[in-house]
């Protein structure tokens, strides 16, 4: 064994510290085995949505931008180009030629939010998504750049320099009472010459194998930071959008995913996996940078009135026989002009948005001021947090434990599916858990839980599974006699 074919989702390639043969579980396979049906239709089925999701394609869209800035940072050290979301940055963006080998725009001189509006098109065209949404999420996107670029700023940070942007690797799920890498027994499928994990009833058949294969604990960080003055101090880096980014913060610190990133890194760091990186190196905290996904919406105008003519010695609007004294146009007819923007309470656009309205209309900020440092306080703290934190020794340690726990439970479910051949079978191995009717907890796969068809799974597609090949070159030690 050589090389492996493909690894699902981020995983693609080989993966730094995982040995060929090898099983990964990532945060994400854990997070969906909280309902062991979910698990089932992602895993056991292998199934995944052909519909669109709108929180996930508006959230890799935002993903695609950070990552650009980090990467940005981390090779020139320098503050990201105010036009980089739209304009290429890497070729046309620094004044080079747009060039068909540019690694990232491929010759289409696009920025990451050009490029997603580019894909959602394609979406549009292909009847996936309403007409018009391609480009109304595409100015949601750019407004919420805006605004982060006007909270933070372009960088670079000045105490932290990036190190690893969607930095990858495994480290080994240890037995505690033994210090052993977990090594349980794994239904696999001969196909041609690759194998493949099996899925549902088919360890029944004459294809199957069983096998004893170490697994690891797999991440993807979004950003590994150094501490400028002392490179053994490392910081974790985590980007996140959601529609109300108080709650998510909130969520965020129940979610195991960092103290199991913190725990992976610590192993990482002394098996010399991350580059440039002392042994003795320590995560000395990590951050939560959580951005809302919802629309900033511009202020509202008052609406137009009649423009009354000021006294030529009081300077105040006057009247003759009964009557206000208006502005009269070109047309004979008075004229009529908006006496400013909205500063209801009602209508929260951020500060930044109200800010470049009144310069846009020509309007004077003073009369304004009260209301848009209410804005600041009210509105713009909702749409950016950022927090820093730590993770204790002992929290970290207990981690260990856990992935050790759920590395049992996930190879168990790994079984169960594939010698099941009833659906009630299923029913009894697999059974729902409504987790999600909690906030934040949807699932692409309510409707074959509802009730599950052929029909409803015209909305669904077998996702490729990891290949291992050639599967001639697995010793017989790697498998388990039947």
């Amino acid at each position: 064994m050589t090389s492996l074919v493909r690894r699902h989702h981020r995983y693609d390639g080989d993966v730094p510290g995982v040995p060929m043969l090898a099983m990964m579980i990532s945060n994400s396979e854990r997070g969906r085995a909280a309902c062991p049906l979910r698990w089932w239709f992602g895993y056991g089925e292998g199934l995944v949505t052909s519909l669109d999701e709108p929180p996930l394609r508006y959230g890799g869209a935002w993903h695609q931008l950070l990552e650009d800035m980090h990467r940005w940072w981390m090779i020139r050290d320098e503050p990201y180009p105010s036009n980089g979301h739209r304009v290429c940055c890497w070729c046309v963006g620094n004044g080079q030629t747009v060039s068909v080998t540019c690694h990232e725009c491929k010759g289409w001189a696009t920025g990451p939010a050009d490029r997603a509006l580019q894909a959602w098109i394609k979406l549009e065209g292909d009847e996936k998504i309403e007409p018009g949404q391609a480009a109304l999420d595409h100015q949601r996107l750019c407004r919420a750049w805006e605004g982060y670029t006007h909270t933070y700023g372009f960088g670079p940070l000045q105490k932290l320099k990036p190190i690893g942007v969607e930095l990858r690797f495994g480290v080994p799920i240890l037995n505690p009472s033994t210090s052993t890498v977990y090594r349980p027994s794994l239904w696999m499928i001969r196909e041609g010459q690759t194998m493949r994990v099996a899925r549902t009833s088919e360890a029944n058949g004459p294809n199957a194998v069983q096998v004893r294969w170490p697994w690891y604990y797999a991440v993807t960080l979004d950003l590994l930071l150094v501490d400028r003055e002392d490179p053994r101090e490392l910081w974790l880096w985590e980007g996140k959008t959601a529609k109300s980014p108080t709650r998510r913060m909130h969520n965020l610190s129940l979610d195991p995913q960092v103290q199991g990133y913190s725990w992976a890194i610590n192993h990482a760091v002394k098996a010399g996996l991350i580059e440039g990186v002392p042994r003795d190196a320590r995560l000395a905290g990590y951050v939560f940078d959580v951005v809302s996904n919802s629309m900033q919406h511009d202020p509202k105008q008052l609406a137009p009135k009649k423009v009354k003519v000021p006294h030529p010695e009081t300077g105040e609007p006057y009247k003759e026989k009964g009557r206000w004294v208006y502005e009269i146009g070109g047309d004979g007819q008075p004229i009529e002009r908006s006496p400013g923007l909205s500063m209801s309470k009602q209508s929260a656009p951020p500060s930044w948005r109200f800010a470049n309205e009144l310069d846009r209309l020509g309007l004077d900020r003073g009369p304004y001021e009260d209301h848009m440092l209410d804005l600041m306080e009210r509105v713009d703290t909702k749409l950016y947090q950022r927090n820093w934190s730590t993770c204790g020794p002992e929290v970290v340690d207990r981690f260990g434990h856990e992935v050790y726990g759920v590395a049992r439970r996930l190879a168990e479910m790994r079984r169960s599916a594939a010698t099941a051949t009833t659906p009630y079978e299923i029913a009894q191995r697999f059974p729902r858990v409504p987790i999600c009717t909690q906030p934040g907890g949807g699932c692409s796969f309510t409707g074959p839980c509802l009730q599950d068809g052929d029909l409803v799974r015209n909305n669904f597609k077998v996702r490729d599974p990891t290949r291992w090949v050639p599967a001639s070159s697995i010793g017989q030690d790697d498998l388990i006699p039947t």
